[in-house]
């Protein structure tokens, strides 16, 4: 089994890099000579999913920065 080297990133542009760019694709890395892609990589229905399973647990996060929030807010209240 053998890999394929990234391609080269300029210093400069190390923390300048976009969601889309090469170095996030691990093609090379795996051997997927039988022709079949991981779902995660070929599948606009698996990435779909991901994002959207993403999307609700930064929600739920969220609410429970919220609920904290609340919390906070309501003793300062009976406090004064």
């Amino acid at each position: 089994m053998s890999a394929d080297a990234p391609l080269l990133i300029a210093r400069d542009a190390l923390f300048k890099l976009d969601v889309d760019d090469y170095i996030w694709q691990d093609v090379g890395l795996w051997d997927y000579s039988d022709g079949f892609l991981p779902p995660w990589l070929a599948d606009e229905k698996v990435q779909s999913g991901i994002r959207s399973l993403l999307e609700m647990r930064r929600c739920e996060e969220e609410e429970r920065h919220l609920c904290k929030g609340k919390k906070a807010l309501v003793l300062w209240f009976s406090e004064e």
